[in-house]
């Protein structure tokens, strides 16, 4: 069966509310796609629910490999309407 936990894009993760976001939606079993300028470096969360993602979410390319990640994780999305802005998933 698919991991039908729910996933959290979280921006300016590296610090602060950020990073407090991160902690929080993984305690509560959300899956996490993380993304700052340098997150990888800056997070030490080590679980396979977070994915860290390096880039600036102004540029088209970082904001595709978040949503692309996004969707990996969250594998009932295909029967979701899965929309920017997000849109709570319904699965």
């Amino acid at each position: 069966m698919a991991n039908m936990a729910k996933t959290a894009i979280v921006t300016g993760a590296s610090r602060g509310i950020g990073a407090g976001l991160v902690g929080a939606f993984l305690k509560q079993g959300y899956n996490v796609v993380a993304t700052s300028r340098n997150v990888s470096q800056q997070l030490t969360v080590s679980t396979a629910a977070l994915v860290l993602i390096d880039g600036d979410i102004g540029k088209p390319e970082t904001a595709a490999k978040v949503v692309e990640a996004a969707i990996r994780h969250c594998r009932h999305c295909q029967r979701c309407s899965f929309r920017l802005p997000m849109s709570p998933c319904t699965a």
